[in-house]
């Protein structure tokens, strides 16, 4: 499969932001960190994709990431951190959750902004 996806440039724009994160959380979930260059693909799909990704599934991919044995690439987690900025007012409270957990896993600082959001 690895080798597949990784070869396979064209077959990574039929999946879908559901399909992506899912990837990214069955790697997790199983255990197993994907090759380098698996990874790489992966991330430069969904970073050139962010904009498809609604709430849960923005969420659902970082805390993907936030399971495997390493950590997202800087540019990912910073378009991911843009794309949830610009969508967090439309976040329904278990994305939040989701989110906030991740990050806090992570220990992403560049989160903590984000928090003001939820200040009174």
């Amino acid at each position: 499969l690895e080798r597949r996806l990784v070869r396979g440039g064209a077959q990574w724009a039929s999946l879908s932001p559901q399909q992506l994160h899912q990837i990214v959380e069955a790697f997790a979930t199983l255990g197993r960190r994907p090759t380098p260059a698996l990874l790489r693909a992966l991330e430069a799909e969904c970073l050139e994709r962010l904009g498809e990704f609604r709430d849960f599934d923005l969420a659902i991919l970082l805390c993907g990431f936030a399971r495997l044995p390493l950590p997202p690439s800087a540019a990912l987690t910073e378009g991911l951190l843009r794309e949830v900025e610009a969508k967090l007012p439309s976040f329904r409270p278990k994305a939040v959750r989701i989110l906030l957990w991740s990050a806090g896993t992570l220990e992403l600082q560049a989160a903590v902004p984000l928090l003001g959001a939820f200040e009174e």
